[in-house]
């Protein structure tokens, strides 16, 4: 019988290996067989095929019937892979307590590096910091700590997509008394889709403005202390961060200014003039 590669891609990638992907696929089409049957089916050598199969009864993947010959069933193909998930799932959390326990030995025993100067420091993050679906979002973290305010001009499709993931972090962050200034460029796309929360949307804290003119990077900055520039329009795009207060003061001055040039619309007026 000719086995499906990616059949076999997917078993090997949730643990098992080559040669038991292929020899349970067999049995899976078999139904029920010999270790005979099984090599002379899959094209695996006699001796390996026993071998694999007593891997696979330990994993729990078949059933062996004591009978002359031995006969061997497979469970069902989604049976095998919860277990396989499980098994993967649990060996990713074992590996994850030791690289923690690992690394932070290490950290505690490296030579600290003499501290840089925090106004003159720039950092291109890398994309699992600036990932806002990411588990060490440092942007969302920066919003949750924030204290007095965000100023943020963002392209209306980058808008979109992180308010689905971060807009229960702004309501907390303005519940608490931060304000929050966001200049949309608006696009295509700015249509009857977009909605605020109405919590947001009632916020004299949460103010939205509207520029017809391309935004072209997207900017973000909290408690005038720092700054995250995003070099491109898209999420994908590299981010600059900063401390460095000159750099500070020219952001700030510049969507300040943007932002008094333009005024405040309703979602009704936003819609009539796209």
């Amino acid at each position: 019988m000719q086995i499906l590669a990616e059949y076999i891609e997917t078993l090997t990638e949730l643990g098992l290996t080559h040669t038991e992907a292929k020899v349970y696929l067999t049995l899976l089409s078999l139904r029920t067989a010999t270790a005979n049957d099984i090599h002379k089916d899959s094209k695996v050598a006699r001796q390996e095929v026993y071998r694999v199969l007593s891997d696979l009864e330990e994993k729990g993947l078949i059933e062996k019937t004591i009978a002359r010959p031995s006969m061997f069933k497979p469970i069902s193909a989604q049976e095998a892979v919860a277990i396989l998930f499980q098994d993967r799932r649990k060996h990713s959390e074992q590996l994850r307590k030791k690289a923690i326990k690992q690394f932070s030995n290490f950290a505690m025993n490296r030579v600290e590096a003499p501290p840089l100067n925090s106004n003159a420091q720039f950092f291109m993050l890398s994309k699992s910091e600036t990932d806002p679906t990411g588990p060490i979002d440092r942007i969302g973290r920066a919003i949750e700590e924030a204290q007095k305010s965000v100023m943020c001009s963002v392209t209306f499709p980058v808008f979109t997509k992180v308010k689905l993931i971060d807009e229960h972090i702004w309501k907390k962050a303005a519940t608490r008394g931060v304000r929050f200034r966001f200049i949309i460029g608006r696009g295509v796309n700015a249509d009857e889709n977009f909605t605020l929360d109405p919590t947001l949307e009632n916020d004299d804290r949460f103010e939205v403005r509207w520029t017809n003119n391309v935004v072209p990077a997207t900017v973000l900055l909290i408690d005038e202390r720092e700054v995250f520039c995003r070099t491109g329009r898209g999420l994908e795009c590299p981010v600059l961060w900063s401390r460095n207060s000159f750099f500070i003061a020219v952001i700030r001055d510049y969507f300040e200014m943007k932002w008094k040039s333009l005024k405040r619309l309703s979602k009704k007026e936003v819609l009539s003039t796209v």
